[in-house]
């Protein structure tokens, strides 16, 4: 080994595969299921890192579990659209920026990526998820830094305590400095 590579020290950092749930406080412990009243005090759902962590975020998945037959212009099998919406958003060095415009109702939710499924269970549980990608909307994902404060989450700003469950999981990579 030569002088030059004994200085450097050891490689710090690491990198694993994540799929994450956003929570009512952001920790992995959290609640995740977000069919919550926000319409008189929003609520958010988010991840955020460590501080000795970074987040590579490259796919969001929104999953609605609800009874009845939704229609686009409902979200879930609440009658819509809503009134304030749900928002994807990022806080990035105390700043925050929407990741998308307000979902109103499920054909929003169509709109933002080609990927969606429906499952049924027992004849009268629906359960819809919509996945859209962020590469999209940057190369290289979106990158949150514990360091720095930062998150990623969702806000909602209606009730929809009547959905049996709502929550949001985004997808990429943890990078951890040791």
């Amino acid at each position: 080994m030569s002088k030059l590579r004994k200085n450097y020290g050891p490689v710090s950092n690491t990198s694993d595969w994540i799929i994450m749930a956003g929570t009512d406080d952001g920790s992995p412990t959290g609640d995740n299921n977000a069919n919550v009243d926000g319409s008189v005090t929003p609520v958010e759902f988010f991840i955020a890192p460590e501080a000795n962590a970074t987040l590579e975020i490259f796919a969001v998945s929104i999953e609605i579990s609800d009874a009845g037959s939704p229609s686009l212009g409902d979200y879930g099998n609440v009658q819509g659209p809503l009134a304030n919406g749900v928002v994807v958003f990022q806080t990035k060095d105390g700043v925050e920026i929407p990741l998308s415009s307000k979902l109103m109702e499920n054909r929003d939710l169509v709109i933002l990526g080609p990927e969606s499924f429906r499952i049924e269970y027992s004849g009268n549980i629906l359960v819809t998820t919509y996945e859209f990608n962020l590469r999209e909307t940057a190369d290289n994902g979106i990158t949150i830094r514990g360091k720095n404060g930062d998150r990623i989450g969702f806000r909602i700003s209606d009730d929809l305590s009547a959905l049996i469950n709502h929550s949001i999981t985004f997808k990429g990579l943890m990078y951890v400095q040791s």
